[in-house]
């Protein structure tokens, strides 16, 4: 792997971290839904999250 694409590889895994922790944010502000986190999870293609931990995040 170059150093270019190990740099856009660490850009987008800073992205998509940044990205988990807004969601994360918006669950915990009751701003969004659980199924809603989760889609949205799901959308930027994250790792599977289950329900019972989003449940979990949001109290």
């Amino acid at each position: 792997m170059t150093f270019a694409q190990r740099i856009h590889q660490a850009r987008q895994t800073i992205s998509e971290f940044v990205e988990v922790t807004r969601i994360g944010m918006a669950l915990q502000n009751r701003e969004i839904t659980a199924e809603q986190a989760a889609a949205a999870v799901a959308g930027i293609g994250a790792s599977e999250v289950r329900r019972t931990d989003l449940d979990l995040a949001s109290h």
